[in-house]
């Protein structure tokens, strides 16, 4: 599988960043190296290339706010599995 990385793409390793924030245990970093995106994501973060940033930065703001209640909610009623 060959990705060729572009905003939709981008965007993907925000969720993927944003998940790895609110989840806890899961590592965004391996999922990226896996599809060939963490080094181009890297390097347009160094660039501070706005065309890199803004997707991610939607993408992980997204999955925080949406994601960060549920998180806290299923800790709250089932710890054991959440944690487990």
């Amino acid at each position: 599988m060959n990705i060729t990385p572009n905003t939709f793409w981008y965007g993907i390793c925000g969720v993927a960043w944003g998940l790895s924030i609110v989840v806890p245990g899961l590592s965004s970093s391996s999922m990226l190296i896996f599809f060939g995106l963490y080094q181009p994501m890297l390097a347009g973060m160094a660039r501070l290339d706005f065309s890199v940033l803004i997707p991610m930065g939607v993408g992980a703001c997204i999955i925080v706010l949406t994601l960060s209640k549920a998180m806290n909610s299923l800790f709250a009623r089932h710890y054991s599995l959440a944690s487990h």
